[in-house]
């Protein structure tokens, strides 16, 4: 096989164009309950290809105060960053 085949660029491609040919789409659901009513909440949302940002990773948003509080900042919450293909998996784990 042709080693150019398997390059991330080559095999992102190969996704993309499987994702848009098939009209797939990712379905995401969360599901928690409220603390003070004790109901059970669900948010859902759909992701087609438009909406997929291939070679990028999430901004870090979430930062430790000098307390030791947790902050998020709501600002860069859906901003993504371009990574090369071969960085993707370091940038998730640098993230985690």
């Amino acid at each position: 096989r042709d080693a150019g085949a398997r390059s991330p660029a080559t095999t992102l491609e190969r996704v993309s164009s499987r994702v848009r040919d098939g009209e797939l789409e990712v379905l995401c659901i969360v599901e928690g309950i409220d603390p003070t009513t004790s109901a059970t909440l669900q948010a859902r949302h759909s992701y087609t290809v438009d909406d997929m940002v291939f070679n990028a990773a999430f901004q870090p948003c979430v930062s430790r105060a000098v307390d030791g509080a947790c902050e998020i900042d709501f600002d860069a919450f859906h901003e993504v960053v371009q990574v090369d293909g071969e960085d993707v998996g370091a940038c998730a784990q640098s993230m985690a």
